[in-house]
Order: C-alpha cells, then structure tokens, then sequence
C-alpha cells in the first residue's frame, strides 16, 4: 500500500476488491488504513485545492451537522468529483479518531493510528458497531463501483447477443402471440414493453387493454413466469383481453436512453418520482395511440404508488377506465418486516449516492455485502429471505423460487431505495427530499418537498384495492391509513378486498391467485 502511494498509482478496481476481502475478513484497521492511501492518492493527484482543504480541516473535519457532507460537496464542486468523496471518506475517517496526512509525503504517518481525541469521545461513542460495519460496507461499494459498472457493461454486451427479450423467452413458448414495442419518456429513456393480443387458442383480443406494471426489483417477466394458469398475463390474454406488459427503466430490457448510457450516473437519476411523471404516461399514452381505446391498469407493490402518484396529480387518468392495485404501497411508515424496515432506518444510500454507486443491481457484490450487514442485525432474520421482507407468503409454488431467479431480481436506482427509505421512515407521501433546503428549492421552489395528495384523486374513478392480512410490506395498518384518506371516494367506484392468508409476494406468484384475485379483477374490469 505504501509503496503505491509513494508511486502514485491511481486506486482501481482491484483496491475495491482487496478492501472488501479486509471488511470480509473482520480486519477493519487494515480496511480503513487502504481507505485512507486512496483517499489521498486521488487528492495529490488534484491541482490547486490548498486554500479549499485549509477551510476544510478548519471547518468541516469534524462537523456533527448532518448538513456538513453537503456543504464538502458544495466547496469542491468545481473540482474533481472524486476529490469530494475522498474528503469525506478522510472526514469520516477523523470522526472515528484516526490521524489523517494530506500529502503524499506522509504515506507513513498516513498509516498510523494514534489514541483517540478526548474532546471527541461522545462523537466516537455516536457511532455503534452497527452503524461502523454498514459505514465500512458503503465505503467499500464505492471503491467497487467503478468494477460493478464494468461487469454490467459486459453483461448487457452479453445479454444483447444472447436474449431476443421477454416475448421469445417467456411468452412464445407458451404458444402466445407476442409482440415487442418500445416507448420513448420525455426525459429520453427508451422503455421495453410486451404486447400479448391473443389468447393461446389464436382468438384475437375483444375486451380493452390492460396495461401490468410490476413493483421494485421486479420486471415484465413477473406476470408471465409460471403456467398459463398462473400467471396473471396469460389469464388476461386467455380472458380476450389485450394485454400489455411494461418494464420499468434500469430493469434488463429497459436500459437504453436517447443520449446517455447506463454506464453513466445520470441515466440513474431517478426515483420513482419519475417513475409516475415521465414512464407511467408515457406508457399509457401509448397503448391509448396503439389501440385507440381507454385501458385497464393493474400494478403490483411499486407499481401501485407510481399508480397513485400519478392519479393524485391527475396523469393520464382520462385515458384510464379503471385500476387494480394489489399489496397497495402509499404510506410505509408502519412496515413491519424486520428487514426492510432495519434497511430503511439504516440504509446509508445518501452515501453511496454520493460515493458514485448510483445503480443498485441486486446481483452485484455492492448489493451482497449490504445485505449482509442488515442480516447480521439484531432481530434479522434472513433464514428465508423472501419471508424475511414480504411476510409469510401462504401459497407459492415449491418451484417459483428457482423460476423467479432465473430472470428476477432486476437493477433500480440508489436514489429510488433512498426514495423508498425516506417513506419508511417519516410516514408520509411525499417527493425525494434532498434533505438540504437550499437543494429542495431549486428543484421544488420551496424548502421542503411537495407532498403528494391522495384526496386529488378523482372520487368517481374506478379503483379495486387488493391486499393481505401477512403482508409486511404493504402492511394492514398502512393500508388502513390510505382508505382513510380514501373515505370520501365514491363508494360504488371503490372496491376493496381483503386475503387475511396473503402477503406479498401471494398476489404474483400464488398457486390460488387466479381464483381469488384475478377472477375478481376480471369481474370489476368487465363493468368498467
């Protein structure tokens, strides 16, 4: 490490993987101790910052305010981004007592620990053992980020050649017609979308539309995975209904944009906020162009909140005849999965944010090793992982979950899961909060983000809302909340039904779904 250092070899991706074997290993002084070398290296290669990392030392080295991070970015704005995370990796490092050099002259000393400042103890006890394991690990992700970007380029390289997409793989084979569109967002994301426009039998689609939306981590593929008799997109089709299956941008065969690449941090700039303003219509208005009729919607988990963010705000609502949204997720402040909600209240993803892990793909090694800090929490427990964060689901299939991973989980952004995170732990509805006033005026002309308001949606619109009594996610008491708000909603217009044996993954991929869930979607839609 020193002899690195003192030839200034710029840190790679082969650093990341050598910190993480430390972190994995337990051996967290030699971790920070790398930490620390690359941290300088990518400063001494950074010309005229002295005047800036004076201030910085003098104003910023061990600031408590939660604002101070920012106002490190803010200082180095004009410089090089990395330089700015490499002070805030030597900030953190000085917060938990370590002495840090500024040049490359020190590289010794730069090594070396001295006894921690009296005067900073209650900063240092500020820091449990948790929470210094999940900083480690986020520090690591940053350091392999650059190495997971890579691997995905290649695989999507490998993708390309290799997958046609979800109508040969999944669809064809099940004896359907299928067809492949794209859809171009407003903001240049070029989205995947499947059309089914007939029965297995060949019998050409009589009924309207019905646009499927899948939730976090999911794409097209969870509506055609299993049997034609289980999965939801082929009871439509087999139903006379015209069905159209969208994928959510970053997901597999959504990872293309008009000017950027996924490689890119911007083309991750989004939470679902976007999703509701820029995709949900955008799809809608196209299958309306496509058919010349009013569609059906039906959304799942994430799929549900983009749903009802967009209706708040009165989106392409008059292009819609009715909406079914199963495990509806609109108020998070009382999930009662332990995982999820020790994932929210500990998920540093402001950091990796702004450490450059901007794609959060749930394969990558960055994804494994947050994951493993939050199952090694207290009252975590990980034994059945899908258990662990959707609740006991009564009736998946013995085989799904080999199925399920052959195609899912899929990348989202580290913005959304921060996005989603901030939900969980205020309560409220509400758009991504940059947590600086000043950084929330200049995207909302106000200090605070807007809420969004659920009594905007039109009384009269057609809504069935579907949910389960072991849902942890989409949790009773949060649900409860939303029907409340909806109390004022036309009572013939409203349905809602209630699976006290269900949680969240049964309204998917459950062997009895068609029966209790679908039949009765298929029923409202037909009077609507």
């Amino acid at each position: 490490m020193d002899r690195m250092h003192k030839e200034q070899v710029t840190p790679n991706a082969t650093c990341g993987y050598v910190f993480s074997e430390y972190v994995d290993r337990g051996f967290y002084n030699t971790a920070t101790q790398t930490l620390q070398v690359m941290s300088i290296q990518i400063m001494s290669s950074e010309q005229d910052i002295g005047e800036n990392l004076q201030f910085f030392e003098g104003e910023f080295k061990y600031a408590e305010d939660l604002e101070a991070k920012f106002r490190v970015l803010d200082l180095f704005k004009d410089s090089n981004e990395n330089v700015a995370v490499a002070l805030l990796n030597l900030r953190w490092r000085a917060i938990m007592g370590n002495s840090i050099s500024w040049s490359i002259d020190q590289s010794q000393s730069a090594l070396g620990y001295k006894q921690i400042d009296k005067e900073h103890t209650n900063t240092i006890m500020a820091y449990t053992r948790t929470t210094a394991f999940i900083l480690l690990v986020i520090l690591c992700l940053f350091s392999v980020s650059r190495a997971v970007r890579n691997l995905n380029s290649f695989n999507e390289q490998r993708d390309s050649v290799d997958d046609v997409g979800i109508c040969s793989l999944l669809i064809e084979k099940q004896g359907y017609t299928c067809e492949e569109h794209t859809v171009t967002t407003k903001d240049g994301y070029i989205l995947s979308m499947q059309r089914i426009p007939a029965g297995r039998g060949g019998k050409k689609a009589d009924k309207p539309p019905v646009l499927l939306q899948h939730g976090l981590f999911m794409d097209g593929a969870t509506w055609v995975l299993y049997s034609p008799d289980e999965s939801l997109g082929f009871v439509l089709a087999d139903n006379g209904f015209d069905v159209w299956i969208s994928n959510t941008r970053g997901t597999k065969y959504s990872r293309s944009h008009t000017s950027l690449s996924p490689n890119d941090p911007a083309f991750w700039e989004w939470s679902w906020d976007e999703l509701a303003s820029f995709d949900l219509p955008a799809l809608i208005q196209y299958v309306h162009d496509q058919t010349g009729r009013n569609l059906h919607y039906v959304g799942h988990s994430l799929g549900t909140l983009v749903a009802f963010s967009a209706f708040s705000k009165n989106q392409t609502i008059n292009l819609l005849r009715s909406a079914a949204l199963l495990s509806p997720i609109v108020y998070l402040g009382q999930v009662s999965s332990t995982v999820a909600r020790a994932g929210a209240n500990t998920f540093l993803g402001e950091e990796a944010y702004w450490m450059g892990l901007h794609e959060f793909a749930p394969k990558g090694q960055a994804a494994a090793n947050f994951l493993s800090g939050i199952c090694n929490m207290p009252y975590s427990d990980c034994t059945n992982l899908m258990t662990s964060f959707t609740g006991p689901n009564c009736c998946l299939n013995s085989s799904m979950t080999d199925n399920f991973l052959k195609y899912e989980p899929q990348s989202t952004s580290t913005k959304n899961l921060i996005h989603l995170s901030q939900m969980v732990r205020s309560g409220i509805i509400a758009m991504y909060d940059y947590e600086n006033a000043y950084i929330n005026q200049m995207h909302y002309n106000q200090p605070v983000p807007p809420f969004y308001d659920m009594r905007s949606i039109p009384k009269d619109f057609p809504m069935y809302l579907s949910y389960g009594g072991l849902d942890e996610l989409s949790d009773v008491a949060d649900v409860n909340t939303l029907l409340y708000v909806l109390k004022d909603h036309d009572t013939d217009k409203l349905v809602v039904q209630f699976r006290k044996e269900y949680a969240h993954a049964d309204f998917i991929f459950g062997v009895n779904a068609k029966d209790v869930i679908y039949d009765p979607v298929m029923a409202f839609f037909k009077l609507h």
